[in-house]
């Protein structure tokens, strides 16, 4: 930047007694352009000797955050990300440094709009992108993201750039038709000099990938599943994964189950389906592999059906949604402070007037795409915006769809730049409020404190909760329970309680499918049964007065309720260290007095956040499920085509992975050795039926294990295996684990 300026350089330049503009160092900020919680964004001249000036905008921390060095880090990984990439799709960065202890970014000044106000005011006058458009904008970004995913530096070493932040607002739209991609903000590359805290969320959560949301490590296919998100959206001005609440939009976006919303949009052609499915796949490695092969799918399918769209094309869709503004500046509605969305106020106030009939509409946003007369809808008086979409009756058919979008409703609102992704709960009440006047009358003021089998004592609670417990499969009418410091006694003979002991915890009338007892080495091969059986039901496992159930869909153990005190969410999280037993106490209290639910009370709190809690979920459903194999004993049913309950919490179990785990875990050496002694001199035999059904690398082996498995495999009497391969305890525990993880999933057999 040459000279530091002197200690005078913020001062404003005056002109005719008004302020004209600011001088910071070399940089005349002309005008604000947007302000967020810790940058500000200026329109700005660099004027230099000669007669050279260019106009470019200036990021600015602001002073408070001057000193704050995670800010600063962020914006100096994104000057040095960025400082390596040179592409048309991308925005540029000329210049990065601090001007009296203020550290600020020089990029490139865009005069249009960004993706996500384009899709609000789309919404608003109630018209569609039409779908050449559509695709070449998604086309253009994904050629931005190649290079930057593919960018090398200096030496020609490859950076791995991942943008992680690929959403509407970071893509820019100019008058003069560019597509650019901006905000390399939060981009993970491999020069960065620090590393993000563990689990730590990056990018906005309607946008993010399945392998992102679950904490997994990610690569440049996380940002082309966020690119897939937005060409859906623009197709069909509706949020795909937005749910009721964060952690629904995070549940959403790990499943990623799509079909149903593209069933929902019958008009967008098989063609264009075919490539949503493919970005939009849950498995990484059935995406596209790189941006670049999204973008030349997509040049195809344009090639194929004789779409054509020229830079003005672009331009004549920014003139008519925003008549008037064509000479404004907003490339301050896309910096970040932080990460986060800013907020930005616009100072220029909509003058769209009256909104131009459809088809002229058609004509002035795309004239290579008008339709022809005969392409015309009749009925309706109006044309379809796009001959892809003339499968629809008419534009108000158009108009209906869009108009749901206006309502405050979350789960698919452009009409904000920052989307709402509030809560929207079951109240505590909804729990109690279906229980007669008696019991709320003798118990509705009492505390509760519960002990589990296992000696463990939860509470004191509220009556609600109890309640809410109760509900939840988390306690059992076997368990003792102090009520208001009374003596401990079985649920099922409080009073208030035994008199409504059937209303709450209800008997299963069906017949059970499957039915016995069960011992530990049993437990695998039941589990691993209902997996591949893909059945669906529920399975009820009981220990003493302890109990829980698993609900299974095609086989995915989905859902698991559990009597244990220290598998409450609340309780696993202070296990785990994730939170104090202060916080969760307040948590409660909170969640009592609200009406909320422990996690939505949690993140209030800011104790934890969205994205965390979901995490902390997963590892306890898993948890539970490993827990099963501390039991030496106990009993079991199955009802089939049971589903989970109506609000379940639901996570797909990898179920070899999970049964191997759990065994690696679980099983010691004594145990096993007398399960494989009446095979020590019988053969050991590959079965095809369960290699066919199991994928070994889905169990996750290491070295030895994966050792073990070829000798397994070539087959061979089990006591000269262990003789040549695990003459040491240890050696031969390990032998006994695979060898009995594979006998319970039906991969190998042993012959005499």
């Amino acid at each position: 930047m040459g000279d530091q300026p002197t200690t005078d350089s913020h001062a404003p330049v005056l002109a005719g007694g008004n302020v004209d503009y600011e001088r910071f160092g070399e940089f005349e900020l002309l005008e604000g352009i947007g302000a967020g919680g810790m940058a500000e964004i200026f329109k700005a001249r660099l004027r230099r000797s000669g007669g050279f000036e260019k106009l470019l905008a200036v990021k600015r921390i602001l002073p408070s955050y001057a000193n704050n060095r995670a800010f600063v880090q962020m914006l100096s990984d994104e000057a040095r990300v960025c400082s390596h990439l040179s592409h048309p799709n991308i925005v540029s960065i000329f210049d990065f440094g601090a001007i009296d202890g203020r550290f600020f970014l020089a990029m490139e000044l865009i005069k249009g709009k960004d993706l996500l106000k384009i899709l609000a005011r789309c919404v608003k006058t109630e018209r569609e992108i039409p779908i050449a458009l559509t695709l070449h904008m998604v086309s253009e970004v994904a050629k931005g993201l190649h290079h930057a995913h593919f960018a090398t530096d200096a030496a020609g070493r490859k950076l791995n750039i991942i943008h992680r932040d690929v959403s509407p607002s970071n893509i820019l739209v100019s008058y003069d038709g560019a597509i650019k991609i901006t905000d390399f903000g939060v981009a993970k590359a491999r020069k960065q000099h620090h590393t993000s805290s563990s689990g730590a969320t990056k990018g906005k959560l309607g946008y993010m990938s399945p392998e992102q949301v679950i904490g997994s490590e990610i690569d440049l296919r996380s940002d082309i599943f966020a690119l897939g998100t937005i060409l859906f959206e623009t197709l069909t001005l509706k949020r795909l994964f937005i749910g009721k609440s964060d952690f629904r939009t995070l549940m959403n976006i790990r499943d990623a189950r799509i079909d149903r919303r593209l069933q929902r949009h019958d008009y967008i052609p098989e063609a264009i389906v075919s490539i949503l499915r493919r970005a939009l796949a849950r498995k990484p490695e059935e995406r596209y592999q790189t941006a670049l092969e999204m973008h030349e799918a997509i040049d195809e399918y344009m090639f194929e059906n004789r779409l054509r769209v020229r830079d003005t094309d672009v331009g004549a869709l920014l003139a008519e949604l925003f008549p008037g503004e064509a000479r404004s500046l907003t490339i301050e509605d896309h910096a970040r402070a932080g990460g986060a969305a800013l907020d930005v106020r616009p100072g220029a106030q909509d003058s769209s007037g009256e909104r131009p009939s459809s088809k002229e509409a058609l004509r002035v946003a795309a004239p290579s795409l008008a339709p022809k007369a005969d392409e015309v809808d009749k009925g309706g008086g109006e044309s379809a915006d796009s001959p892809a979409f003339t499968s629809r009756s008419s534009y108000r058919v158009v108009s209906r769809k869009l108009s749901s979008l206006t309502a405050p409703e979350p789960t698919g609102d452009f009409s904000h730049a920052a989307v709402s992704e509030g809560a929207s709960t079951s109240g505590v009440h909804t729990v109690v409020h279906d229980l007669p006047t008696t019991i709320l009358r003798q118990l509705g003021t009492s505390s509760f404190v519960v002990r589990d089998a296992l000696g463990n004592t939860f509470g004191p609670i509220t009556f609600d909760n109890f309640i809410r417990l109760i509900r939840a499969r988390a306690i059992n009418e076997g368990e003792q329970v102090s009520v208001d410091g009374a003596d401990w006694r079985s649920v099922r003979f409080v009073p208030g309680i035994r008199e409504h002991i059937d209303r709450l915890f209800p008997k299963e009338h069906r017949t059970p499918q499957q039915a016995g007892s069960i011992s530990r080495v049993q437990l695998p091969k039941l589990f691993f049964s209902l997996w591949s059986g893909r059945a669906t039901g529920k399975l009820t496992i009981g220990f003493k007065t302890t109990r829980k159930e698993v609900y299974f869909q095609q086989g995915n153990a989905c859902h698991i309720t559990s009597t244990l005190k220290g598998e409450l969410i609340g309780q696993f999280m202070v296990s785990r260290k994730l939170l104090s037993p202060e916080q969760l106490e307040t948590a409660i209290q909170r969640a009592c007095s609200t009406h909320t639910k422990i996690g939505e009370a949690l993140v209030s709190l800011r104790y934890t956040t969205h994205h965390h809690f979901f995490e902390a979920f997963n590892d306890l459903h898993r948890r539970r499920f490993r827990q099963f194999f501390q039991w030496n004993s106990g009993s079991y049913e199955f009802y089939d085509q049971v589903r989970p309950p109506k609000d379940a919490i639901v996570f797909d179990l990898d179920m070899p992975a999970a049964i191997w785990e759990a065994v690696r875990e679980s099983y010691g050496f004594e145990e096993l050795k007398d399960v494989f002694k009446p095979h020590y001199h019988k053969e050991v035999l590959v079965s095809e039926s369960g290699r066919k059904k199991v994928a070994i690398e889905s169990l996750r082996f290491n070295a030895q294990e994966l050792s073990f498995l070829a000798e397994i495999r070539q087959g061979g009497v089990m006591a000269d295996l262990l003789r040549r391969h695990a003459q040491k305890k240890r050696d031969a525990l390990t032998l006994f684990r695979v060898l009995f993880a594979l006998l319970q999933m039906d991969m190998v057999t042993f012959k005499a």
